[in-house]
């Protein structure tokens, strides 16, 4: 017999009183949620595949089964009793296990066939066993040797930690001994060390330039006599200053008085020294003519 399907698409007129008064007896499809919805979907979808599975059963058994002896066969094999995991899994390891080979199951019976200890034999055995071996002395000497201090686990760490330390050579001493009376220097040397390499030096380009004027060639002897001859020399007094200056006014203001319609220019040059000075005098004259005259000098006081 096939199975009814659910409907929520419609609602009869009953459904809609009964909703209206807030009784709900048959759901509506629209009114739940997605969930619902597709809940409803597989559960119609899940009646027409049994439906159609009815009416195979249905078709099946119309037609000729097996016979009575067989329906018999299959009763008595089915209430065979077969075994459970448990058995089957220790077929399988009991299956995967390593035998023995034949010259082990030989030395197991020839084994098995030596003769054993007798029970007085068992019985000696035990009572020898039970024996102190040391004597009655031995047993109080380690009973006082125990009671006897030893070392505390720090000091025993402790040693193993020095046995451990790695000494130097006699070689590594004399050389500790060796830059142990070298003198060393004091802070303020240190700090000086650093405070002159913190120094800017020179560049390149200054020491190439200081390089060049190095090699510059400075004058030479002759030109050093000649500077010291000329530093020895005597100049003139204030007198003598005085003279040509006054000489060089007169001879001005005189031809600038004699002179009529000529432009002179005086060129006046006085030599001047301890015995005898001479006053040079050259005149040149607008339309070309130059004169010249020397004059002897005396000083009269």
């Amino acid at each position: 017999m096939a199975v009814n399907k659910p409907d929520w698409t419609t609602k009869t007129q009953q459904d809609t009183e009964n909703e209206a008064k807030g009784i709900f007896n048959n759901p509506i499809l629209d009114n739940e949620s997605p969930a619902i919805k597709a809940l409803y979907t597989s559960i119609r979808e899940a009646i027409d595949k049994t439906n159609v599975h009815i009416g195979y059963i249905a078709n099946e058994q119309s037609k000729e089964g097996i016979t009575t002896d067989q329906k018999n066969a299959i009763n008595a094999n089915t209430a065979k009793t077969g075994i459970t995991n448990a058995q089957r899994d220790a077929i399988v390891a009991n299956t995967s296990k390593t035998g023995i080979s034949n010259a082990q199951r030989d030395a197991i019976i020839s084994n098995t066939a030596k003769v054993g200890i007798t029970n007085s034999q068992a019985a000696a055995i035990i009572n020898n066993t039970k024996k102190t071996g040391i004597t009655t002395e031995q047993i109080n000497a380690i009973t006082a040797n125990s009671a006897k201090t030893g070392i505390t686990i720090s000091q025993k760490n402790a040693i193993i930690a020095n046995t451990a330390k790695e000494g130097i050579t006699t070689t590594q001493k004399n050389a500790i001994v060796t830059n142990t009376a070298k003198t060393g220097i004091t802070s303020n040397q240190s700090n000086a060390i650093i405070a002159n390499t913190a120094k800017t030096g020179i560049s390149t380009a200054q020491a190439n330039a200081i390089t060049s004027n190095t090699a510059k060639t400075g004058i030479t002897t002759s030109q050093a006599d000649a500077i010291a001859a000329n530093t020895k020399k005597t100049g003139i007094t204030i007198d003598q200053a005085r003279l040509i200056t006054a000489l060089n006014t007169g001879v001005q203001q005189a031809v600038a008085t004699n002179t009529k319609g000529v432009t002179a220019i005086i060129i006046p040059q006085v030599t001047v020294n301890k015995k005898a000075s001479t006053l040079d005098l050259s005149i040149r004259l607008s339309d070309g003519s130059v004169y010249a005259t020397s004059l002897a000098l005396t000083r009269l006081k």
